[in-house]
């Protein structure tokens, strides 16, 4: 669609002979550690449960200005929504703002901040406020993990 252009992937029900599974069980233990970091930073719930996705940007790719979750699109029926929005980005080390281009572009009220997909680097934000897009990607493709910490519903207030 003219949202997004990436492929996507299910890291948690992918194939278990694709990847290192010991390396993949370490990341969620200290994804876990962060959540329990947020959760007492944030004074709020966050499920232990949550969404992840690997995401590959080809050359042009990109992804159009949104927010992850919003407030209207709540149905009664849901247990939990979004609250925290994390990219972790697997792009090789040599990754150049101007000749690659593929950056996260974050915008505030009054400006907009680019953030170099730098690899291994962790991004966590606000699902509910923080309006962001990923600039297309020049030459070469860009892969991350981004998934979602969610709350439930009941207890969901701004971060």
């Amino acid at each position: 669609n003219q949202l997004r252009i990436a492929e996507y992937a299910d890291p948690v029900q992918r194939s278990t002979d694709l990847g290192d599974p010991i390396a993949f069980q370490c990341l969620m233990e200290r994804l876990d550690m962060a959540r329990i970091e947020l959760e007492q930073f944030l004074g709020s719930t966050l499920l232990d449960q949550y969404e992840i996705h690997y995401v590959q940007y080809p050359p042009r790719g990109k992804f159009a200005r949104h927010v992850d979750d919003f407030k209207d699109d709540l149905a009664p029926k849901q247990p939990s929504r979004r609250c925290v929005s994390w990219i972790l980005y697997l792009t090789e080390a040599d990754w150049h703002p101007i000749e690659d281009g593929g950056l996260l572009r974050v915008f505030d009220q009054d400006h907009s901040y680019d953030i170099l997909p730098q690899s291994g680097s962790l991004v966590l934000f606000d699902s509910l406020v923080v309006e962001h897009e990923v600039t297309p990607n020049l030459r070469r493709h860009r892969s991350c993990l981004v998934g979602w910490f969610h709350t439930p519903c009941l207890n969901y207030k701004n971060v």
